[in-house]
């Protein structure tokens, strides 16, 4: 049995998608496509995708603030 994929290699694999390429993107096409593919889940999911993404750019904003507390709680070394 093979190991499950990673939450990381998961979103990276959806990014490739997104591209359109079976390679790691250059970091600013990678970070247009994560912000496509967010705003799609967004528009089809949240009941207010304006406030929603307000809410969702705070959270990571709380992460990417304090990483060493946020990968420690998800096992992640840094």
């Amino acid at each position: 049995m093979s190991p499950k994929p990673t939450s990381i290699q998961i979103l990276d694999a959806a990014l490739w998608t997104e591209i359109g390429a079976e390679r790691s993107p250059e970091p600013e096409e990678a970070f247009h496509a994560l912000a496509s593919l967010l705003s799609r889940w967004l528009l089809a999911r949240a009941e207010y995708p304006e406030l929603e993404s307000l809410r969702l750019f705070a959270k990571i904003r709380a992460n990417v603030a304090n990483p060493k507390q946020f990968l420690d709680n998800q096992g992640i070394d840094i």
